[in-house]
């Protein structure tokens, strides 16, 4: 499948999908934090080509550019573009305006940053590498579960709540079929009854 230059945050879904990857960040905290936390994390600039050669891009299949500062993460990602264009990139902006202009450049994986989005991108990306639908589905629906909340703003306030547990149907379609044997029994149509 290929190499992956990857955001910090979103490299968990290819980890758990089992996809190759690298994640490259310049903000050495993060890659301080993310290597406590068992992560594969190169501390480094896109930018710079020594990193950009370290990283594999010359032979990546896809890029996830990210970061707090859209307008860095557009001229990142034009810059890619333009140096590897074999590259399918995946960009995070802040409004439809800045996904629009960059799709218009030839970037085709560009959307606002959402609530939803980076798991709804993280699994166009993993459908794009070759990873089933239903094993997306099921990814997407475990991160979702395990590991995020729901906010919603009331009056002045915040309130963070869990993600409400599944709907009986979708838990019964992932449960496995009993192998249990019934015992076979009378069931007699009730008598009469005097009211």
């Amino acid at each position: 499948m290929g190499l992956f230059f990857i955001a910090v945050g979103t490299s968990v879904m290819l980890e758990r999908a089992k996809i190759p990857h690298i994640a490259v960040e310049r903000d050495l905290n993060i890659v301080q934090r993310a290597k406590r936390g068992g992560r594969e994390v190169y501390f480094g600039d896109m930018y710079s080509s020594t990193t950009q050669a370290g990283a594999g891009l010359g032979k990546a299949a896809a890029v996830f550019v990210t970061s707090h500062d859209s307008d860095a993460a557009k001229a990142q990602a034009l810059t890619l573009h333009e140096l590897y264009p074999q590259l399918s990139l995946y960009v995070r902006v802040r409004t439809l305006a800045e996904q629009d202009a960059l799709v218009a450049k030839g970037i085709k994986h560009a959307g606002p940053g959402y609530i939803e989005s980076p798991l709804a991108r993280g699994g166009i990306l993993l459908k794009d590498l070759g990873v089933s639908g239903h094993d997306v589905s099921e990814l997407v629906s475990t991160l979702r579960n395990d590991d995020c909340a729901l906010i919603r703003k009331h009056g002045d306030q915040l309130i963070i709540e869990p993600v409400p547990p599944p709907r009986l149907l979708a838990l019964l379609a992932t449960l496995e079929p009993l192998d249990d044997e019934f015992p076979e029994f009378d069931d007699q149509p009730p008598g009469p009854v005097d009211l």
